[in-house]
């Protein structure tokens, strides 16, 4: 299971603070928090292999007609609609970097689609599913910044849309998250409330699981 990354000194400068005045009460009480299993958690809706590596360290935010992905050094854009797709650097005639990494088979239709590493800057990168024809399933095709083993993604809200998508989640606040190998997605903060693609609603809230302690997402 990979560890959890966002280290909360703050909570810890705080704990160190009250010590003293803790000490002379004669006990230290420790918070406990909820335990949790792998199956009351959200794990995200980007069905794609974890050896893929993920994404990480990008910027998304969701467009009226696609999506934007900014990484460290520079963008990329991409667009759906009914017939059509496009994905290229944002502005056009920037420079542009992506490579194929495999392919994938709608087992509904049968149609194939590419999955392609788009290359932002240094030690960021976002993944993506491409079509192979003009006969394809929107849904099918588009960034995957929530794709299994992804790092450090933070999302963006565009007032014309009012959220952004990540891992089949409606986020309609800033924040930054990681997917766990197996799937788990685990948030900076708690108290985000979400709705994922049939409506349900989730909250991010800090609980045990296993070994480790992470803010994930429950059924609010």
């Amino acid at each position: 299971m990979k560890k959890n990354v966002f280290f909360k000194a703050g909570i810890l400068l705080f704990s160190l603070l009250l010590l003293p005045g803790l000490s002379g009460c004669g006990a230290i009480s420790n918070v406990i928090l909820p335990t949790v299993s792998e199956s009351e958690v959200f794990h995200t809706a980007d069905k794609i292999s974890a050896e893929y590596g993920g994404s990480r360290n990008v910027t998304v935010e969701q467009l009226p007609d696609g999506m934007r992905a900014t990484g460290a050094e520079r963008a990329a854009l991409i667009k759906i609609g009914s017939m059509s797709f496009s994905l290229g650097p944002d502005p056009e005639g920037t420079e542009f970097e992506a490579e194929i990494l495999g392919f994938t088979i709608d087992s509904r239709t049968g149609e194939i689609y590419t999955i392609v590493v788009v290359h932002l800057g240094s030690d960021s990168l976002i993944l993506a599913t491409a079509p192979n024809s003009p006969h394809f399933d929107p849904k099918m095709v588009g960034f995957l910044p929530g794709a299994p083993n992804s790092e450090n993604i933070s999302v963006m809200i565009n007032s014309a849309v009012g959220y952004t998508e990540v891992a089949g989640l409606r986020f309609r606040e800033e924040v930054t998250l990681n997917v766990w190998e197996n799937g788990i997605v685990e948030l900076d903060r708690e108290n985000v409330t979400v709705s994922d693609i049939s409506g349900q609603q989730w909250v991010s809230r800090r609980v045990r699981i296993g070994e480790q302690s992470a803010t994930l997402l429950i059924k609010k």
